[in-house]
């Protein structure tokens, strides 16, 4: 068998079974405890894997009569998929008017562990924006956990529709103390006159990204009936990356006081 057969082995063989029963075959094949003809029953008792599951560790035994590259082709599959496993992106379910009996997160509190977990940079997206009298719903403590991280030096952008009070309400809710965000907003489109800013998104250190269909509001939070996705990895720094080159591009335009 080829190198490549080989390592196509090992691979296969670490998608039917754990990483810590592959690392316990390449240890019993280093110690002599096993050898690459052990029989299927010894490949039990060694390893407890059910005989349906044997088939590519077989393959794996079988691809080479060098123990030696077995044992390495096994430690780098293990590697590799731990690797993959860990580079993967992760993706969690967020939503508004959660139904008893399903498991999925509050928008709310999805938006909120985004931005404390915000170390760097922190994009806000939006189309409406509110935060009530007495900023006690979701809404407008999100606003004040953004005006937190502000305090602890993140550098928050905020791109929202055109509208004075979105602009309005994120100031009147964040706190007294922090930095401003830096405001943007897409200007009207004279060939689009009802064209809008209408994205709902927030993103931190360009690596943890919720997209969602709620606005920022007591309803987008609470009475509506919304649906987003959290991404945390490299799609979230493609969702920042749209969101940077507009601005480059010169799409949005700072939206002075």
């Amino acid at each position: 068998m080829t190198t490549d057969s080989l390592t196509e082995a090992a691979a296969a063989a670490a998608q039917a079974v754990s990483p810590e029963v592959l690392l316990q075959l390449a240890a019993d094949l280093d110690a002599g405890r096993l050898t690459a003809r052990a029989t299927a029953g010894a490949l039990q008792s060694r390893l407890a894997v059910p005989s349906a599951r044997l088939g590519p560790i077989r393959r794996l035994l079988d691809s080479t009569s060098d123990v030696n590259l077995i044992i390495i082709a096994i430690r780098v599959a293990v590697l590799t998929a731990e690797l993959t496993r860990a580079e993967a992106p992760k993706v969690e379910i967020a939503a508004t008017r959660l139904q008893q009996g399903v498991r999925v997160r509050t928008t709310g509190g999805v938006a909120r562990d985004i931005v404390a977990g915000a170390t760097e940079r922190l994009l806000l997206v939006g189309y409406s924006v509110t935060a009530d009298p007495s900023l006690a719903g979701l809404a407008a403590k999100t606003l004040r956990a953004m005006g937190q991280a502000a305090t602890r030096g993140v550098a928050v952008t905020a791109i929202i529709h055109r509208e004075e009070p979105n602009r309005a309400a994120i100031l009147r809710a964040w706190p007294p103390n922090a930095p401003h965000p830096r405001f943007y907003t897409w200007p009207e489109q004279t060939s689009e006159p009802m064209a809008k800013m209408h994205a709902k998104v927030i993103v931190a250190d360009a690596r943890d990204a919720l997209v969602t269909s709620a606005n920022l509001t007591r309803h987008g939070f609470v009475g509506n009936v919304e649906m987003g996705v959290r991404i945390v990895g490299k799609p979230a720094k493609t969702v920042a990356d749209v969101f940077e080159r507009l601005l480059v591009n010169g799409a949005f335009v700072t939206w002075a006081p």
